[in-house]
């Protein structure tokens, strides 16, 4: 029973995983994705877009403030602008819709529970057709993986300074371990640092 239990727990859980990433999946093949730009009407006036530039700065995004490190700006020196991304309000307000807490529960997200009932309906045919169609399936969950890994190392050794990291990676210099502050280790690469 306590396996039944559990092997439901988890039916549930991933279909709702795959759920969101059958949302996504489909909002991906737009003309104009939605999470990159703050023009739709889910998004607030402090939304910031991802496209974003201030001179090649590094951006690092927390849920209230948003911290630029520039070059040609001191270690102690920052710009704080509110808001969030707009893929962060494409998540809460147009995937999630986050409401203002328990006393406004909110309804029911259609095209959610649209995806919801696909990945179920193709968990079902997938595990009805017994083992030979599951270890089919098998072949390609487990080389999709190996073959993503391969295009995204090619494409991350085609990247401009990636030799650069590829050489501090190997030849690190573990002297800068002993310095107390960690921007201070990493002072010649711009850091993403949450507040």
């Amino acid at each position: 029973m306590g396996q039944v239990l559990i092997n439901v727990l988890y039916s549930a859980f991933y279909s709702a995983l795959l759920a969101w990433i059958c949302y996504y999946f489909y909002y991906s093949f737009s003309p104009n994705i939605p999470w990159t730009h703050c023009d739709n009407p889910w998004n607030s006036q402090s939304c910031i877009s991802n496209n974003i530039n201030v001179d090649d700065d590094s951006v690092a995004v927390n849920n209230a403030t948003r911290v630029i490190h520039n070059s040609s700006v001191s270690a102690n020196e920052t710009m704080h602008l509110k808001g969030m991304t707009s893929a962060e309000e494409f998540w809460k307000f147009r995937v999630l819709e986050i409401t203002d807490g328990l006393e406004h529960l909110g309804h029911i997200r259609w095209p959610i529970c649209g995806c919801l009932v696909i990945m179920y309906v193709l968990v079902f045919l997938l595990l009805s057709q017994g083992i030979k169609v599951s270890g089919k399936v098998v072949y390609v969950t487990v080389g999709i993986p190996y073959i993503l890994i391969t295009i995204l190392l090619i494409k991350g050794c085609l990247l401009p300074g990636s030799a650069d990291g590829i050489y501090f990676f190997i030849y690190p210099h573990f002297e800068r371990l002993l310095e107390p502050e960690v921007t201070v280790m990493l002072k010649d690469v711009f850091v993403c640092e949450l507040i």
